[in-house]
């Protein structure tokens, strides 16, 4: 007869292991979601002293460290169109890149990262006209709301004139280049679905294709000196980079391993943690002040992703029983 005398029966010890570890897709989401605030507050600090293509020259290289991790038994999935649609997402992500850590420049920490965001809102857009899904009222409703968390956040000059001129153009400018880089988000996670639909997705092999674009395209842009801003000077600034590489790529990864054991629905809202740690380190490592628009506008926006993981969550469940 099993011992079961003080919890020292194995197959308890076992059993609270593999409980522990089927839920490890959550602490990667929420990993991945802290490491992604870590990078928009490297990036808002490193693109002060150097320009968004060495930025982005030195986040491709990084990149080619995932080729050993390929999924080689994946080629013979990819025709023409497969290629095609992988190409675009690498475009997309790369354009993404260069767009946040633009944004990063003009507007604060926890704004930017609340309107990138806005990426599910858009999704859902490019969802009815690209995929052919069809709206609801909660649908609806829920787009109001990022909508106007957006212009909270935003605040366009026919809006909030009350506000300086010079503070109003920077503020507007920087959100404008955060939402362009969600709507182009966007497009990369509609080109992603359609390679998961044609069970052609290798996510490492997406990195590495936007590492190879980036790579390129910045190369060729310094190599012609018509980038701006300025290039490393001390090693204040390598360290500042490194960090922005570093968690980036991290945090890339950490989401991808969160949802091999998870939902897409669970890993987007766990992932919402990272619009606070945003606003907490803007609080924490910069002198940009929050006010009670920023806050309010970035509940409204992070509205979009928690619904939606909460309504797949709960169709998952009662689909399963």
């Amino acid at each position: 007869m099993p011992n079961q005398k003080h919890g020292t029966d194995p197959s308890w010890a076992s059993h609270l292991c593999r409980s522990i570890y089927s839920q490890r897709g959550i602490l990667f989401a929420f990993v991945g979601g802290i490491l992604w605030s870590v990078n928009g507050l490297a990036a808002n600090i490193i693109t002060k002293t150097v320009g968004v293509w060495v930025i982005g020259y030195f986040c491709s290289i990084c990149q080619l460290l995932l080729i050993p991790f390929l999924q080689w038994d994946y080629a013979e999935r990819y025709g023409v169109a497969e290629v095609s649609i992988i190409i675009l997402s690498g475009l997309c992500d790369t354009i993404v890149l260069f767009l946040a850590c633009y944004a990063y420049s003009l507007t604060t920490v926890g704004n930017t990262g609340a309107l990138l965001y806005s990426k599910p809102l858009f999704c859902v857009i490019l969802s009815r006209l690209v995929l052919q899904v069809k709206y609801s009222v909660y649908d609806v409703v829920i787009l109001v709301c990022n909508l106007t968390g957006i212009a909270l956040i935003s605040k366009p000059p026919f809006l909030f004139a009350s506000l300086t001129d010079d503070e109003i153009i920077t503020e507007f400018y920087g959100s404008m280049v955060a939402i362009g880089a969600a709507v182009t988000g966007a497009f990369q996670f509609i080109a992603i679905r359609k390679l998961v639909e044609r069970d052609a997705c290798d996510r490492f092999l997406l990195l590495l294709v936007k590492g190879i674009i980036g790579f390129f395209l910045c190369s060729m842009v310094l190599a012609t000196n018509l980038s701006h801003g300025g290039h490393i000077k001390s090693i204040y600034d390598l360290l500042w980079l490194t960090l922005q590489c570093g968690s980036g790529l991290c945090s890339c990864l950490f989401v991808y391993a969160a949802l091999q054991s998870q939902d897409a629905s669970t890993v987007a809202l766990v992932s919402t943690v990272e619009v606070l740690a945003s606003f907490l380190l803007q609080v924490a490592f910069t002198d940009d002040s929050v006010d009670w628009m920023d806050i309010v506008g970035a509940f409204m926006i992070t509205i979009c992703p928690v619904w939606y993981a909460v309504k797949g969550i709960l169709c998952e469940y009662f689909d399963s029983n």
